[in-house]
């Protein structure tokens, strides 16, 4: 008994061609949701798109995307985003004017505390506290650092004198002697 075996069938190149292309619709419908055909309706314009229309302002927009992204805060200015997009969508689903009476209540407070006016507070405060600051400081170290401060500063501010050998009469003449003693003023002499 003879059996024959059926091959089979292969493939042919358009049923591959066939499922290659309902792969990529599907990826695409994945990755874009669904294509919106020319008939369907457009979107609406809003101030945002009517404004984009400029040239000027989409470098501008551009500019500061690109800024962005380069900035070493994006990341975690994203993941920020997205955890408070996260933590605040449902909250806002459920309770949209208790959130909004949050947001006014912090806009209120960062209004009443000026958050942007404490740098100059810090710096003001600062320039009145830094020399009382240098003098707490200097007043502390020992006179020992002070005298050798003030011999490392007299030595680099003296002139540069010739070696001792470069002059002969230098190595000549006698060391001077003792300055000399106290006279008596006037006052003492009838004494």
């Amino acid at each position: 008994m003879q059996t024959t075996t059926v091959a089979p069938a292969a493939p042919t190149v358009q049923s591959a061609c066939a499922r290659l292309a309902a792969s990529r619709a599907k990826l695409r419908l994945a990755l874009h949701g669904p294509v919106k055909l020319a008939t369907d309706e457009a979107p609406a314009t809003t101030w945002f798109t009517g404004l984009l229309a400029f040239p000027a302002v989409r470098v501008l927009r551009d500019a500061v995307r690109n800024w962005w992204t380069q900035h070493p805060w994006h990341a975690a200015g994203d993941a920020a985003a997205a955890a408070v997009n996260a933590a605040l969508r449902p909250v806002a689903r459920r309770h949209p004017w208790a959130l909004a009476a949050a947001a006014l209540l912090a806009g209120g407070l960062i209004a009443a505390t000026r958050p942007w006016r404490w740098r100059a507070r810090v710096a003001a405060g600062g320039a009145g506290s830094l020399p009382r600051l240098l003098n707490d400081v200097l007043a502390t170290l020992p006179i020992a650092s002070w005298l050798v401060l003030l011999a490392a500063l007299a030595q680099a501010m003296a002139p540069a004198t010739p070696p001792a050998a470069a002059t002969p009469d230098a190595a000549s003449d006698p060391p001077p002697g003792p300055p000399p003693g106290p006279t008596p003023g006037p006052a003492h002499a009838g004494r």
